[in-house]
């Protein structure tokens, strides 16, 4: 993970943010409380910052991409900085 956001996109932008295992290796084993777990992070990050909306989450064995829309610059500074 680097230190300093590359780019922060214009107010309203959509974002792509992928979070990796360690190593790549295949640590998320599909099932029902994975996916339960998964989206219970993601509800609980989203009342961190209300002005965050996402589109669209696919979470697969070894990575999770997450599709966002923000509304604010500074939020997602917010959340660059959070992770």
């Amino acid at each position: 993970m680097s230190d300093v956001p590359r780019f922060i996109p214009s107010d309203g932008a959509l974002v792509e943010v992928t979070y990796r295992t360690i190593q790549g290796r295949f640590l998320l084993k599909p099932s029902r409380p994975l996916n339960e777990l998964v989206l219970g992070v993601l509800a609980r990050a989203q009342s961190f910052c209300p002005t965050v909306e996402l589109i669209g989450i696919v979470v697969l064995s070894n990575h999770i991409l997450c599709a966002a829309a923000h509304k604010m610059c500074y939020v997602e500074c917010r959340i660059m900085w959070s992770c």
